[in-house]
């Protein structure tokens, strides 16, 4: 039998000429500790007035954080002004950081580095919305990054530089906003809907986001 963590996964291996009944779906959870926590005030300082965006992980070739970088850069020539707030890290970490001070943003972002995983639903409780991104890839379009688990479980509401499988989800869950890869315009339109959302809004985004962690995820 092969285990798959993502649907997308099936059509992929009956390709492969796997038979269809060796095949069985089983999607990753996120650890008991990943859930809706307060804030806690240790990590006020982090934070700033106004919406403040989390992205939380590998800073790579993968997560297309050139796409980020472009978003904020169009946002700010917009006038909206968006507090990035990055942990983790990653190969491609300082040539971000350079491309977003060659752009004039480094008061937009936060770099802060790695932490525990299991302090990362406080620091998820600080953040208006969650942002993952994943760039174009067949197989990336095909699978649920942990991360997305770990997000829903602790009831944020989601942007998304994503598509496939991850874009499906958060659609259907109604958790938040998503755009195709690559696309930095329309990923800075997509934050702009999200910062004209009323807090009860904005509320109901988070809400649909654990409810379908806990339909379709939980442990």
């Amino acid at each position: 039998y092969i285990i798959i963590q993502s649907k997308g996964f099936h059509n992929f291996l009956l390709k492969k000429n796997v038979p269809s009944n060796k095949i069985f779906y089983i999607p990753n959870t996120a650890e008991e500790f990943y859930k809706p926590e307060n804030k806690n005030g240790k990590y006020d300082y982090m934070f700033k007035p106004g919406i403040n965006l989390l992205f939380a992980g590998n800073i790579g070739e993968a997560q297309d954080f050139n796409t980020l970088i472009n978003a904020a850069k169009i946002l700010y020539e917009k006038n909206f002004n968006i507090n990035w707030v990055i942990f983790g890290d990653g190969r491609l970490k300082q040539k971000s950081f350079d491309l977003v001070k060659s752009f004039g943003l480094e008061g937009n972002f936060n770099f802060y580095g790695s932490f525990p995983s299991i302090e990362m639903p406080y620091l998820f409780s600080y953040a208006d919305a969650l942002i993952i991104s994943l760039k174009k890839s067949e197989i990336f379009a095909i699978t649920i990054p942990s991360k997305l688990q770990s997000y829903f479980a602790c009831e944020k509401g989601i942007i998304g530089s994503v598509e496939g499988v991850s874009e499906d989800i958060i659609k259907q869950a109604n958790a938040g906003y998503t755009s195709k890869p690559g696309l930095p315009e329309n990923l800075a339109d997509n934050i702009i809907k999200f910062c004209k959302l009323s807090s009860i809004e904005r509320g109901e985004l988070a809400s649909n986001a654990r409810k379908y962690y806990l339909k379709e995820f939980d442990r």
